[in-house]
């Protein structure tokens, strides 16, 4: 399975790192004490799941 968070480097796909989360979710006006980084994948993760459930 493919990181969803990820980023490419070098021609390897790597994990997002936390300050990149943290950097993207402050430009959508998120700040640190309405959403952290693992909030966020937390939320991702359960609607991920929730999705790949009803196809």
């Amino acid at each position: 399975m493919a990181n969803i968070f990820s980023q490419q480097l070098d021609g390897q796909s790597r994990p997002l790192s936390d300050t990149g989360v943290r950097t993207a979710l402050r430009s959508l006006i998120y700040d640190s004490e309405t959403m952290t980084a693992r909030d966020f994948r937390a939320m991702a993760r359960t609607l991920f799941d929730h999705d790949t459930r009803q196809i």
